[in-house]
Parts: C-alpha cells; sequence; structure tokens
C-alpha cells in the first residue's frame, strides 16, 4: 500500500519541508536520503520559489515500512538539474515538440536511488521510443505504445490520449539499471471513475479492494489521477500502476 501527504499545513513554509520530512522519518527510526543528494537538492530549491516543497510518500509491505520524499523542483533550477541528469544518465534528452521539464525529484529514504520527474506537453510517440532510448530500453517502446492503444476506443498509431503527458526515470545507485514510466491522465483516458475501475479490474490486483474501501461516486466524477506505464531490464511487459485521491468524508 502507499500513499502520498502532505506534512504540515498546504502551501505553508514551503521551503522548510524537505528538512522537516527528514527530519519526521529520522524520527521513526529510518535514514533519510544521502547527505550528498539532499545538499544537491536543497541547492536546486534555493534557485527560486517553491509552492509546495516536499511530500512524503509512504509505502506499507506487510511488517515493512519505507518512505519516499518527492522534492519540488522550482523553474528557475530547471537547467541546473537538467545537467546534473544529463551526468547520471550519459545523455541529454531530446524530444520532439514543446520541451519537457523536470517538476520534481523523488528521493528514497535510506538509500541512493532516485527518480526524476518530467511534464510534458503534446507528447509524440517517437518522443515516447526517443525517451526510453535515453534510459537503454530502446527494445520497448512497442509493448508501452501498444498497450496504450488498448486503453482507449482511439485508432492504434494515432496521438497519445491527452495533451499532458509526465514520465519519470528512476535511477539505481547499485546497479546503475534505469526504469521508465509514462504517466497518462485517467479522465482522459476512461473519464469517470465507474470507467476507470472496469479497465482497471483484473488488471491491476489490490485496486477491486481499495474501491471498495472509499465511499462511492456518482457518475462523471473522477478521483483516479494518473496511470503508470513502467518498463525496467528484465521486465517482459509494461507495469500498470494508478493514484486514487480519497473522496471528501466530511
Amino acid at each position: 500500500m502507499r500513499y502520498t501527504v502532505e506534512v504540515g499545513s498546504p502551501g505553508v513554509n514551503a521551503e522548510r519541508r524537505l528538512s522537516d520530512i527528514c527530519e519526521f522519518v529520522l524520527g521513526r527510526g529510518f535514514l533519510p536520503p544521502p547527505v550528498d543528494l539532499l545538499d544537491r537538492v536543497k541547492d536546486l530549491q534555493a534557485a527560486g520559489l517553491l509552492t509546495y516543497g516536499a511530500w512524503l510518500g509512504v509505502r506499507h509491505d506487510g511488517a515493512d515500512d519505507r518512505f519516499k520524499i518527492y522534492a519540488e523542483v522550482p523553474t528557475a533550477a530547471g537547467s541546473a538539474v537538467e545537467d546534473w541528469i544529463n551526468q547520471v544518465l550519459g545523455a541529454p534528452l531530446r524530444l520532439p515538440g514543446p520541451p519537457p521539464r523536470i517538476e520534481m525529484i523523488g528521493l528514497d529514504a535510506g538509500t541512493g536511488e532516485l527518480e526524476v520527474y518530467y511534464a510534458s506537453t503534446d507528447m509524440l510517440r517517437t518522443g515516447v521510443s526517443m525517451a526510453l532510448n535515453r534510459a537503454g530500453l530502446s527494445g520497448t517502446p512497442a509493448s508501452i505504445l501498444s498497450v496504450i492503444d488498448g486503453m482507449t476506443s482511439v485508432s492504434a498509431g494515432a496521438r497519445l490520449p491527452g495533451r499532458d503527458v509526465g514520465f519519470s526515470y528512476g535511477l539505481s545507485q547499485g546497479t546503475h539499471e534505469v526504469a521508465f514510466t509514462l504517466y497518462l491522465v485517467a479522465q482522459k483516458l476512461f473519464g469517470d471513475d465507474q470507467s476507470c475501475t472496469e479497465w482497471l479490474a483484473g488488471r491491476l490486483p489490490g485496486h477491486g479492494d481499495l474501491m471498495q474501501i472509499l465511499p462511492a461516486t456518482p457518475p462523471g466524477i473522477t478521483h483516479h489521477g494518473l496511470v503508470g506505464l513502467t518498463v525496467a531490464p528484465g521486465a517482459a511487459r509494461p507495469l500498470l500502476s494508478t493514484g486514487v485521491a480519497a473522496p471528501c468524508m466530511g
């Protein structure tokens, strides 16, 4: 089970959020991310104005708890963070159309693993292939595009559904392997929660259990946010994920 939360009141003391979350994690007996990574991210955040600063991701797996910190990247730090990621991946990101922007960096507590999140507008299908090639996953574009074609009634080979697209590179310090995730807006794919649930049923283990816990929503309402398709070395097919915002119960 995974969820993401604010630590404190939304929009308050955004510049302190990263440090506050590290103290929270440390207070629960977990090591924060390595100091060199934290210092680099703090320097990036100091380059511009922040909206939320950082969020805390919590993950439960049986008796195991893990934390992931999602740190905001201000617009002014865009070129600096791109230079850093170019060094890590060994190649610059060149895509057709409007250039994507790094919005956020995910840091796993206690490890050197990080994930870099991009936002893109009007991304082309060829752009998906080029983004995968940058991660050394040149043999996988067909599989991820074929899954997308099976999600909607849009003709196979057409543009990606929706203008707003996100993607990320997950970087492992130990293995130097890179995982790539493409994020599509659930509402653009399926419409409302009912249509999302119908398509995801049987495809995403645990999703049905989650939807039974949350209050039922009327037709036309969407609490599903993003649908992710992850491609990683050794994976036979893309891994499916989705985020769901809990309906207000007050």
